[in-house]
Order: structure tokens, then sequence, then C-alpha cells
């Protein structure tokens, strides 16, 4: 099975191939204004360099969030557009559940966290069983509120948990545990094994995948607030 995986949800954006679970190809690329172009270049090489059609994929998966409300938007339109161009099944997949494949095989629960700014990070707890096995829903919240909420050993992992660093451990003391530096961005290649899941538990191909914020963007919080 040839997936090709993309994720745009954070300050760093990466592009990954991969063929009967084997990565074939990975590029990891800077964030913002220009993520449109970066992100089609890097499609485009990718594929080149494989000697692989487009129409040649089985399933083109894409991070939905939380993360970056534009990187997000560029992802899933880019996704949609090269599934209706091509025929390729399209599969979404959370972007912390994507932060929280840097940690396994884990022996204790993950918990991803990704700058949510706003003094918020976006979060959520797992545990691994040959799959991750949602343990805390995902969510925006409070870091020390959410803290106050996990107990035990936790591994915790993304460029939230590396900000809130003291926080966690005061909170925690020892029974907090952290990835190494290298794994805080999430990977689009660990994307291909999210989904393969879906794949092989038969879930067909959802072309009405939608961002999945957690929270409303700014300029929709502004209007609400404007009606109040």
């Amino acid at each position: 099975m040839k997936i090709l995986t993309i994720d745009t949800s954070t300050d760093v954006g990466s592009v990954a191939v991969t063929a009967d679970k084997k990565l074939l190809y990975e590029e990891l690329f800077p964030g913002g204004v220009s993520t449109t172009d970066r992100l089609a270049s890097s499609v485009n090489i990718a594929l080149k360099q494989l000697s692989i059609n487009p129409v040649n994929l089985d399933y083109i998966g894409v991070a939905t969030g939380p993360g970056s409300f534009t990187g997000i938007r560029v992802g899933i339109a880019f996704a949609k557009g090269l599934s209706y161009s091509t025929g390729v099944p399209v599969a979404g997949f959370s972007s912390l559940e994507l932060l929280a494949m840097n940690g396994v095989p884990s022996y204790i629960p993950i918990c991803p966290m990704a700058d949510a700014r706003k003094k918020e990070v976006y979060t959520a707890l797992y545990r691994y069983d040959n799959c991750l096995i949602k343990v805390l829903s995902e969510q925006a919240a409070d870091p020390s509120r959410f803290l106050d909420s996990i107990e035990g050993e936790v591994l915790f992992i993304g460029v939230g948990a590396v900000l809130y660093k003291s926080l966690i451990l005061d909170k925690m003391g020892d029974k907090a545990k952290f990835a190494p530096d290298h794994l805080h961005f999430p990977r689009a290649s660990a994307g291909a094994f999210l989904v393969q899941q879906q794949a092989e538990a038969g879930v067909k191909s959802s072309f009405e995948l939608t961002p999945e914020y957690l929270r409303l963007p700014e300029a929709e919080l502004n209007k609400v607030r404007k009606q109040l």
C-alpha cells in the first residue's frame, strides 16, 4: 500500500511517502505564509523522485488539527484537491495523535502538547497497546488544570511540553518524563501508520474532512464578541 501523508499543523510542515509500511521519502520544511507553495513543491518532488504517478497512490493522509488554523486549512485543501483530481481516497488523522506517535512504543501514557497560545495547550493523553488508545480526549486547555487531571508517570512530548516544562515538573516531579529534543515536532511519516489503521479497519474515504480546531479562530471569536 502506497501512502502519501501530509502535516502542516505546526511551524514545521512535513511530507512523507511510504509503501507497505516502509518509509521511502520524508521532507520537513518551515511552515508560514508560503506553506501552500512549499507543500505542493514538496509533494511533486517526492513523487517525481520515487517515480510514482499520483493516481497510483492507495491513500492520501492529512493532519486535520488541532494546530495552526491556516496550516490545517492548507493541508486539508491540498489533500482534498489531490484526491479529487486522482480519485485516490483521503483519510484524516489527529495532529496530536501524530505527535504522540513520536513516543511509540512507550510503557507509560503519552501526553502530546502543542502550544495553543493564549496560555493554553492543545493536548490529550494516550496509552499504547499496538495502537494509540485515547485516555483523555483532545482539548485546548489551561496546562495547570490539565496536569491536575492526570497522575502517575507520563511521557510528555511536543513544543507545548517544552514551553511548560517547569510547570510540569513543579506539578509532577520525577513522574514527568520528557521525549528527546528531536522528537518534539510531528512527522508526516508517522501518519502512514494512522492511515494504515483506518484502511485495515475498512474506513472509507472521507472527502468531507473538516479542520479540528478545538476552539474558534480569532476572527470568528471577534464576530461573536461583536454580537454580544
